[in-house]
């Protein structure tokens, strides 16, 4: 029972090494490619990649948009009215939430000052969502600004209600300013 042998196994011949001199002539194939043939796949290689490459890019523009699109709709309120409580509402929400203390007030901006802020940075993200909001007439914009004047633009919110009922901001929204309220 006691085998010695480790990688006893050996081949009958060894092989030699080939070199290109001896190998013999009826094995040896010339590229009898024209040169028009070399052309057409290398066109075809060239539009593969090219086909690919669109692919790809409308891929990522097509998957951009769309988590543009359903950002936009998430952030969009669409309530059937706006008036005093919806604001008090809105308030009362960014206090729980410590984005608005005493002092501080909410900015109302109706769509066309959102317009202008689109059309200064047409690029941008946010640009970009609100454009995908396709705001009516009534839509606005509301966010806190700080008792020291700084905008906090996380604080951000949209809405497109049916009808304002509070007469102050349809007023101010119908002149294309502001509406701003403080807080005590």
């Amino acid at each position: 029972m006691g085998v010695n042998a480790v990688n006893s196994y050996i081949p009958a011949t060894m092989p030699k090494a080939v070199s290109p001199n001896t190998v013999p002539a009826s094995l040896v194939q010339e590229n009898k490619m024209s040169d028009s043939t070399k052309a057409l796949i290398g066109l075809g290689v060239l539009g593969s990649v090219s086909a690919g490459s669109l692919l790809v890019h409308r891929h990522y523009n097509t998957k951009a948009a769309n988590e543009i699109k359903e950002l936009a709709e998430r952030l969009l309120k669409k309530p059937e009215t706006f008036d005093l409580q919806s604001i008090k509402d809105i308030a009362g929400g960014f206090a729980k939430d410590g984005l608005l203390k005493s002092g501080d007030s909410l900015v109302f901006m109706p769509k066309n000052m959102l317009m202008e802020l689109v059309e200064k940075s047409p690029t941008s993200k946010w640009s970009k969502i609100i454009k995908a909001m396709n705001l009516s007439d009534k839509g606005f914009s509301v966010v806190v600004r700080s008792s020291d004047k700084q905008i906090l633009n996380d604080t951000m919110r949209y809405f497109e209600p049916q009808q304002i009922l509070f007469k102050d901001m349809s007023d101010a929204f119908k002149n294309g300013e502001m509406f701003v309220t403080n807080i005590n």
